[in-house]
């Protein structure tokens, strides 16, 4: 058994992530909110999980809710940035997996950012045309079209066309020509 960690400090900005994992536990971040995230225990076979497994949460990133029982999956939400929450899972009993024990995992609560894939989109995306639909520059900035146009040089000729047919925006038409070369 592993724990399965599907974000890091990239996704959720200065300080979120895992801290400390163990197998017994799986630890899974709640999609666009930094503050949350969410744990279960690893296993099965406990007769009476709601007694046998029970969870404390606590740490200066103040979670809620601060106890719980059972496998899970439990939603925790700090209310601090940045800052530590400790999930400890406490098994008696048997039989069952996890075995008895204590398993703490610590995550760290992010800044609020939010995960790479839920960001909004640049402004370059926004700029793109939906497939089959006519694009107009004069809909977007100057500062929107040569972001869009850095990021996909190979459609700077007929955004160059369409800007001198429209609103010929001397200085959009000067990055154009520079990349067409």
């Amino acid at each position: 058994m592993s724990i399965v960690a599907v974000h890091s400090y990239q996704m959720y900005g200065p300080g979120g992530g895992i801290v400390t994992d163990v197998p017994q536990i799986t630890t899974v971040p709640v999609a666009g909110n930094a503050m949350q995230f969410t744990f279960a225990a690893n296993g099965s076979g406990h007769v009476a999980p709601a007694t046998e497994l029970v969870w404390a949460f606590s740490g200066p990133g103040t979670p809620s809710p601060t106890t719980g029982t059972g496998y899970g999956p439990i939603t925790v939400t700090g209310s601090t940035p940045n800052a530590q929450i400790s999930a400890v899972l406490t098994v008696t009993g048997t039989p069952g997996t996890p075995p008895p024990g204590t398993y703490t995992e610590v995550v760290r609560t992010g800044s609020g950012a939010v995960p790479r894939e839920m960001e909004q989109a640049t402004a370059a995306e926004q700029a793109a045309p939906a497939n089959g639909e006519e694009w107009d520059p004069a809909d977007y900035t100057v500062a929107e079209i040569i972001e869009y146009v850095d990021e996909h040089p190979d459609e700077a000729a007929d955004i160059l066309a369409a800007e001198q047919a429209g609103k010929n925006r001397s200085t959009l038409i000067s990055h154009l020509e520079s990349l067409i070369g």
